[in-house]
């Protein structure tokens, strides 16, 4: 069960299991996911569904969403697969912006 914390809200698993105290966001997204992101890793860092990050983060009419402006332009492929700089997503998620 899920218990969400005065003040604190709901982490992501891989934030919650972060066993060094003094690394930033960028040097745990590094260590764990190397220069770029999947969809189902950055879906996972956001707590957003991998269904919801897809629609929305492909979508024109959700281009004002903080989170879209954000990690969109950070976006690129390889391969078949769109992959997003981890840099961009640890910026949003310290920054929000």
């Amino acid at each position: 069960m899920l218990q969400i914390s005065q003040g604190r809200g709901q982490q992501s698993s891989a934030a919650a299991g972060s066993k060094k105290k003094n690394e930033s966001t960028l040097q745990r997204l590094m260590r764990m996911y190397g220069d770029h992101m999947s969809v189902v890793q950055v879906a996972a860092e956001l707590n957003y569904s991998v269904t919801y990050f897809r629609k929305k983060i492909g979508a024109a009419d959700y281009q004002h969403l903080g989170w879209v402006k954000a990690i969109y332009p950070a976006r690129k492929k390889s391969g078949r697969f769109w992959v997003y700089r981890t840099e961009a997503v640890a910026c949003f998620l310290d920054k929000g912006v």
